[in-house]
């Protein structure tokens, strides 16, 4: 999926310093367009988020303070946890085949339920998971869901990785090679009153 940069226009410019932004669909216009008390939450939340060193080195459990502290910041602007569940409605008009003696169309209808998933902030069309060590199991099914048209953005305030990812990724120990034989080697053994052969440059 393409990334947009929708955020660029409608997110402020000292949170656009502060944090590295990601989003697809032009997610964050629509969200600002759509749902205008949501979007000044978030900007609000992100804007008063101070992170300290202190908050880094506490373990974190289940649910680090830092999070909590990130959630109760939503939950004070009237952020609750939900659960999304889909219903998806099937509707059938069958015509009248008067060969057959029918009059009337009739309509049928059925419908699927979905037990959906628990986000930690949902309010308007805007869900919201606080992801301080994300997991793609957690985040694939607000992504699902998305295209059937609710919610209208999922947000995902979360830690940025790659700084502990990628020196780790340079420091992993290389595979050896496997032993060569001399016949794989091309080495020349030296007979007694010769001089080795020279390997051409």
């Amino acid at each position: 999926m393409d990334l947009t940069a929708s955020y660029q226009s409608v997110v402020p410019a000292p949170l656009l310093a502060r944090f590295e932004w990601r989003e697809v669909r032009n997610a964050a216009a629509i969200a600002m367009a759509t749902n205008h008390e949501e979007w000044a939450d978030i900007m609000t939340v992100l804007g008063e988020f101070d992170l300290t060193l202190a908050e880094l080195m506490l373990p974190g459990g289940n649910k680090s303070e830092l999070t909590g502290r990130l959630e109760s910041a939503f939950k004070d602007r009237g952020w609750r946890e939900s659960r999304l569940d889909t219903e998806i409605t099937l509707t059938t008009q069958r015509r009248p085949y008067r060969a057959a003696g029918e009059t009337k169309m009739q309509r049928e209808t059925s419908s699927v339920t979905n037990q959906g998933y628990l986000v930690d902030g949902f309010k308007g069309r805007i869900a919201l998971d606080v992801e301080w060590a994300e997991c793609d199991c957690e985040l694939n099914p607000p992504r699902v869901a998305a295209p059937d048209g609710c919610p209208d953005a999922v947000r995902f305030p979360e830690r940025d990785n790659r700084r502990e990812r990628d020196p780790a990724v340079r420091c992993r120990p290389r595979p050896r090679p496997p032993k060569q034989s001399s016949r794989d080697v091309g080495s020349a053994r030296t007979v007694p009153g010769t001089a080795p052969a020279s390997t051409p440059r």
